[in-house]
């Protein structure tokens, strides 16, 4: 049984969808130079074109000949009137196997001065070839093979007798439906698995895309595509807005569009080269410290009121707003990771509208092709803040955890609630992009306190002074603010450490070319005027060693509630590799010496001919009023090189 979807077959008028008509009335009128250039790209059905284009001259009474040039060292003396050349094979810089130039352009003027029509099939890249050589035909001559029109991607489909093709057809992203040969890749995966979703059916396309006997990539972009060409391709799949775009990549339907405007059209080559967008945010201080978008100086319950008539909102809200705003475009982000102090202090209220909050950004993260339905979208680690200080008994250390631990249980984080033993690796992997996330607890003893006799009789002495001052009308009296004060903060020693056993974590076996890793304490003291006993990752030694160790070329934290990037180096034990550290500014608490914000890490993936590549690239963005405005940035770097940068 003959399948009713197959690629690479050798021509067949009934299953040919194409109309050519058009292109053929073209085709068929003298032209002015040596040929009639047919440009389009590999993989894009040209071969086909040349065969159609021979019945039909055929069934005219018109003599025809398709000629793979591949297949002959010497050039033939056809006698065809029309004279049909396929695949010849015209590469830059003399490369092995290229057809030199100059001998082609003598015999087709050999055969023009016959009176033979000739059309030559070729890429963008071998008409540049012609074009430097200087004797190819006026670029009026040019004709192109672009995309399928819909009704002739409804024709493949109609081959499947059940419809359920068509159906597919009309969900289809309109990119697939322009590509014969992706098209039907496609529905030849459907046919053998009708009851795959779609977005697992098209990353199971793009991944038979990959094989060695398609190799769509390597003939779509590096084989017919100029160099010029392709990095305006990669500067449009990177969201780059610039000058006009090549009218050839738009003719050919790699980009639709133009200027800032243009977008990758070609599917396989908007997955091998959309960038991942990572937003990295932290301290959002939901609770009585958040901040608000405006300067309330009114007191008490008078100054709330009057932000809700004035429309002031808290920072946070605003950040969800842009989100919304940007969804669904090139700027949205793939990902989210919070790096830790969701809440003020870890009791319902503030969880649960921390967990309402996160929940409401979910749905403006954007989809990226290599993407899998089932991979979070929303990383987490806690903060010092997000324990609960109230349940610090030595007897029970993991019971601090457990309030954060359950209020987020859907998210990936570090199970502190978990004795360290069971805590496993908390390492999120995306495999079919190269990127893995390893989530580290730095709040392991957040809230610990201390019970020397000194500090013993300061907490007595602030409890007699809490008995005095506490009464009606008091802030005391507020319900959460009494909740979470009675540990008084004297005893607070509230250490950042992260626990051996986790690090362990870090020196697994990865594939992933790019690691980074997330914490809530920073790894070395920031330059500012900061005071304070929990301010440091006490281990961070032994953490920074366990980064170079497993390879991480990012590492990303919170807490000082201030913005900014570094760069570390172990000349002695690593001279190729640095590591670069992101602290995010806050998100949302008020308690800032600079602008509320959050860093954007993206990810920018290519490929150099033999194997994927990536350049990364972190800015901070600040906010500015009502608006966010992008600020300093780190890099571009290498993720798997980390000492070269770009």
């Amino acid at each position: 049984m003959i399948p009713l979807f197959q690629v690479n077959r050798l021509y067949d008028v009934t299953r040919d969808v194409r109309d050519f008509r058009e292109l053929f009335a073209q085709l068929e009128s003298p032209c002015d130079g040596l040929f009639w250039p047919l440009i389009g790209n590999r993989r894009g059905g040209k071969t086909w074109a040349l065969w159609a284009l021979e019945h039909h001259l055929r069934g005219r009474g018109a003599p025809a000949r398709v000629l793979d040039l591949r297949n002959y060292g010497e050039l033939p003396e056809p006698g065809e009137t029309h004279v049909l050349l396929d695949e010849p094979q015209l590469v830059a810089d003399g490369h092995a196997g290229a057809r030199a130039v100059a001998p082609l352009l003598q015999w087709c003027a050999r055969l023009r001065e016959r009176g033979q029509c000739v059309v030559m099939a070729m890429t963008p890249a071998e008409w540049q070839v012609i074009r430097d050589f200087g004797r190819g035909p006026d670029h009026k001559c040019l004709r192109f093979l672009g995309p399928m029109h819909p009704t002739e991607a409804e024709k493949m489909a109609a081959r499947d007798p059940s419809g359920a093709a068509l159906e597919l057809l009309a969900r289809l992203p309109a990119g697939w439906r322009g590509v014969p040969a992706l098209l039907e890749l496609l529905l030849g995966e459907h046919q053998r698995d009708p009851a795959a979703a779609l977005p697992e059916l098209l990353r199971r396309t793009l991944r038979v895309c990959e094989r060695i006997e398609h190799a769509y990539f390597h003939y779509v972009f590096e084989d017919s595509l100029t160099a010029e060409q392709r990095a305006q391709v990669r500067r449009i799949a990177w969201g780059e807005v610039g000058a006009a775009v090549d009218p050839m990549l738009r003719e050919t339907g790699v980009v639709v569009g133009d200027k800032g405007e243009a977008r990758v059209a070609d599917p396989v080559l908007l997955a091998r080269l959309a960038p991942l967008r990572i937003h990295h945010i932290s301290d959002i201080h939901i609770g009585p410290k958040s901040a608000v978008a405006g300067d309330l100086k009114a007191d008490g319950g008078q100054g709330e009121r009057m932000g809700e008539v004035a429309g002031v909102d808290a920072v946070r809200e605003l950040y969800r707003r842009h989100l919304a705003q940007i969804a669904g475009e090139r700027e949205a982000p793939h990902l989210l990771v919070v790096s830790g102090d969701l809440v003020e202090w870890a009791i319902a209220a503030q969880l649960q509208t921390a967990q309402q909050w996160l929940a409401s950004l979910r749905p403006h993260l954007a989809d990226h092709p290599w993407l899998r339905e089932q991979e979070p979208r929303i990383l987490l680690v806690g903060g010092n803040h997000d324990v609960d200080w109230q349940r610090t008994d030595p007897g029970d250390p993991q019971a601090r955890h457990r309030a954060f631990a359950a209020a987020f249980a859907e998210y990936p984080h570090p199970h502190l609630e978990l004795p360290p033993g069971a805590h496993g690796r908390s390492i999120v992997r995306y495999v079919d992009l190269g990127v893995e996330f390893v989530l580290l607890g730095s709040a392991e003893l957040g809230g610990e306190t201390t019970t020397s006799a000194d500090v013993d009789a300061l907490v007595g002495l602030i409890e007699q002074l809490r008995s005095r001052l506490r009464g009606p009308g008091t802030a005391e009296a507020a319900g959460e603010v009494g909740e979470a004060a009675t540990l008084p903060a004297a005893r607070r020693i509230d250490p950042g450490m992260v626990h051996h056993e986790a690090l362990k974590a870090l020196l697994a076996r990865s594939d992933a070319s790019t690691r980074i890793a997330v914490l809530h304490h920073p790894l070395s003291p920031l330059p500012n005027l900061e005071i304070s006993r929990f301010g440091g990752l006490l281990n961070a030694g032994a953490v920074k060693a366990a980064l170079f160790d497993g390879r991480v070329c990012l590492a990303l934290h919170g807490h000082v509630h201030v913005g900014g990037f570094s760069e570390e180096r172990w000349p002695d034990r690593y001279p190729d590799f640095t590591l670069r550290i992101a602290s995010a500014p806050s998100l949302g608490s008020r308690e800032i010496s600079e602008s509320n914000g959050f860093n954007e890490i993206v990810v920018y993936r290519d490929w150099d001919g033999t194997h994927n590549t990536a350049q990364i690239v972190v800015r901070r963005w600040r906010l500015d009023g009502q608006r966010w405005q992008g600020g300093s940035k780190m890099g571009p770097f290498d993720p798997v090189d980390g000492g070269r940068v770009g």
